[in-house]
């Protein structure tokens, strides 16, 4: 659980980063926000549930993040047991939501974890400027190295190390398998399976 809650605090701030970057590619400026307005480029994390109450399209989701993947799933796909996931939200422009899950054995760091970015979930600023979720998929692609590109999944997919991301119907979902050897078929039925639960 610790280790989990580490990878965490790690994951969530390189998402967080890419909120900032896109915030301010889009127009967005120290002008334009109080240095506590999270529509600013600042970004902070709750769990989903404190999320349910957030109004759509100022920067929350209202789904548990957690309920896209059982642990039952997540252990076929891993080849360990896994526990029932820890959800957040980033409350910032995109309204990230993600719920990151470990390995139950104390001896295993294995990790899994799904991010869902939607354009429903884009604050009122990003809206009124256009930005979509496709705009987000390709500014982030053109960011990675070592990109694969990946079919069968979304409009468009790609993989970078042990993620993939894949842009669907005004998302981009992002799965991950923190072990050695994962194959792009695990990683692909990670994501089909989360994107036919996501509201």
């Amino acid at each position: 659980m610790s280790y989990r809650t580490l990878v965490h605090h790690i994951i969530i701030p390189g998402a967080l980063s890419a909120a900032l970057l896109f915030s301010v590619a889009c127009g967005g400026g120290d002008d334009d926000a109080s240095p506590d307005d999270s529509d600013g480029g600042g970004a902070t994390a709750t769990t989903a549930g404190d999320a349910k109450d957030t109004p759509s399209g100022e920067g929350g989701a209202k789904f548990d993040p957690c309920q896209l993947l059982t642990a039952a799933e997540l252990e076929e796909l891993a080849g360990e047991k896994m526990d029932g996931g820890d959800p957040a939200v980033a409350q910032g422009p995109l309204g990230i939501t993600l719920c990151t899950w470990g390995a139950t054995s104390d001896t295993s760091l294995t990790i899994a974890q799904v991010s869902v970015v939607r354009e429903q979930d884009f604050t009122a600023q990003l809206k009124s400027q256009k930005y979509t979720a496709k705009k987000l998929f390709d500014d982030e692609k053109a960011l990675r190295t070592g990109v694969q590109d990946v079919a069968g999944i979304g409009e468009s997919a790609y993989r970078v190390g042990n993620v993939l991301n894949v842009l669907y119907e005004g998302m981009t979902v992002s799965v991950s398998l923190g072990k050695q050897g994962v194959e792009t078929g695990t990683l692909v039925a990670m994501a089909n399976k989360a994107v036919a639960r996501i509201p």
